[in-house]
């Protein structure tokens, strides 16, 4: 086998092609080309699978989840109208990129507002992961379960909770017990999973049941000259149209099929007789 005729072949079995020789006859050799054959359909599965994967599913640019993100995308950032403290500092901080987030940042005296221009793109908030979770499973969920803006990966700062209880409270104890047992069994997260969960399901069943008032009324509208389905009353003329050109037809092919009948068999007797 020459050399272009074996780039040929090693071609052609790359794309999925026949082989434009005749297989050898030699045992080493067949085995050579099955094992060949059999590399050149792996390589080739995989390598369309990846490029239809490729061309197919969309790609969406990357979302800012850090603060390094943060800042890089947003112009201005809003924070609860009780967090100028924090706001002093961030702005006095030490390290250069939460700095520059302190100084795009600006009080906003009502957070729905503020959830709503994130929503828009025009900026971002920052607040208490909790609180924000909330209002977005009651907001900003879609019927589909997803939702229209998400908190980032990356906390602000990290703050701490506590329980307020009596000084030298002899309880105390079984309190900090009972406390580190909760928060090393997860129960918290738990909890607030479960909660999330059940603000997100009412959101949809809300929505839900809004879209189906939303279509009795658009059906049940007709006078106010609302658009309505079509039904059996309003498909007559066509049907029968269509079953008048149905019976039309069947009429004209038996009397094709009787035309051509009578012609045959006034050929065959002409030709009988002449013969």
């Amino acid at each position: 086998m020459s050399l272009g005729v074996s780039s040929q072949t090693v071609i052609a079995t790359l794309l999925a092609q026949d082989l434009p020789v005749k297989p050898p006859k030699t045992q080493a050799i067949r085995a050579l080309v099955a094992a060949w054959l059999l590399f050149a359909f792996i390589v080739g599965a995989v390598y369309r699978s990846n490029l239809t994967a490729a061309l197919t599913l969309p790609k969406y640019p990357p979302r800012p989840e850090t603060i390094a993100d943060l800042v890089k995308a947003f112009d201005r950032i809003s924070m609860p109208p009780f967090s100028k403290v924090m706001i002093d500092d961030f702005r006095s901080s030490s390290t250069p990129v939460v700095k520059e987030m302190g100084e795009k940042m600006f009080l906003t005296s009502s957070v729905m507002e503020a959830l709503q221009r994130t929503r828009d793109g025009r900026q971002a908030h920052v607040g208490w992961r909790t609180y924000l979770s909330v209002l977005i499973a009651n907001n900003f969920i879609l019927a589909d379960g997803s939702a229209e803006i998400y908190l980032g990966r990356e906390s602000v700062r990290q703050t701490l909770t506590a329980w307020p209880l009596p000084h030298d409270a002899p309880f105390k104890r079984q309190v900090d017990v009972i406390m580190v047992a909760v928060l090393e069994a997860g129960l918290y997260e738990k909890w607030r999973e479960d909660i999330l969960d059940a603000i997100k399901k009412e959101t949809r069943r809300k929505q839900r049941q809004t879209r189906q008032e939303e279509e009795e009324s658009k059906s049940s509208g007709d006078a106010g000259g609302l658009v309505s389905a079509l039904s059996l009353v309003h498909m007559q003329g066509p049907l029968l149209l269509v079953l008048l050109g149905l019976v039309s037809a069947v009429l004209v092919f038996v009397a094709e099929k009787i035309n051509g009948s009578e012609c045959n068999f006034r050929e065959t007797w002409v030709l009988g007789t002449v013969g």
